[in-house]
């Protein structure tokens, strides 16, 4: 969970309070498949546009 949050802290500045509490509340497979994500997103809603 925090190697999600910081990697995507790095990437993409702050990160918003609705997607923190998401990745909090998350099971490891789903924190598993955003990390995989955020590697080569552009932008955050390209991780979390199926799961907002």
């Amino acid at each position: 969970m925090l190697a999600l949050q910081r990697l995507l802290s790095k990437r993409f500045g702050d990160i918003p309070v609705d997607i923190t509490c998401l990745i909090s509340n998350a099971p490891v497979e789903v924190i598993e498949r955003w990390f995989d994500l955020a590697i080569d997103a552009q932008q955050l809603s390209d991780i979390f546009k199926d799961d907002l």
